[in-house]
């Protein structure tokens, strides 16, 4: 099953990436990194489809998990930024489909390997605790490109209005994985969670 439907992704990805482009949405395809993350994640999936073949289990993942996060965190980070802003354009919602299928399987595989994602939600309130678990990345430049789109802007204005809460994240950069067999300590978590967060002193 996760090796059919990896392969009807990849056949379709190239069809819904020249569709937003055609309607000129490259800077939300900039801002989101879908062609930084094309050519890695094809190469990936390949890989993962041709262990599945040989019915294996155990893709390298773990390596992945242990060496390079930048594909999986860049994959999980478009779904959460097409939840969080990009909902109301329809253009975007055979990618909203597409990179939500793909994350689902690929958090099965990464759970068939052990390990969780651990989850964080976009314009959500930073809490306390949150200090021990986040690094903040408030100047990067992928999140200044993001947050210079107009949909982005409004989106923020608009929670800003609504809830009243001194601070609360805008973007994500990096996710944590937890190695679900070793238990919920801090040497069996793999990655860094960062975030761009939005301040009250910024509102002013």
């Amino acid at each position: 099953y996760i090796r059919l439907e990896l392969v009807s992704i990849l056949r379709d990805w190239d069809n819904v990436i020249r569709n937003l482009k055609e309607k000129r949405h490259q800077d939300i395809i900039e801002a989101l990194e879908l062609e930084e993350l094309e050519g890695v994640f094809k190469t990936e999936l390949n890989k993962i489809t041709s262990e599945l073949k040989k019915l294996s289990t155990n893709y390298a993942i773990t390596e992945e998990i242990n060496t390079n996060l930048s594909w999986l965190n860049t994959l999980f980070r478009a779904e959460l930024l097409l939840q969080s802003y990009f909902l109301e354009m329809s253009a975007f919602n055979p990618l909203r489909d597409l990179i939500g299928k793909l994350s689902i399987l690929m958090r099965k595989v990464l759970r068939m390997n052990g390990y969780e994602l651990m989850s964080i939600y976009l314009l959500d309130e930073q809490k306390p605790e949150a200090d021990k678990l986040v690094y903040q990345t408030e100047d990067s430049d992928i999140s200044k490109k993001l947050l210079s789109l107009i949909n982005v802007q409004n989106r923020v204005k608009l929670h800003q209005n609504i809830r009243k809460i001194a601070n609360f994240f805008v973007d994500v950069e990096g996710f944590r994985y937890l190695n679900i067999n070793a238990g919920n300590n801090a040497e069996n978590v793999k990655g860094i969670c960062r975030v761009c967060l939005k301040t009250e002193a910024e509102r002013r």
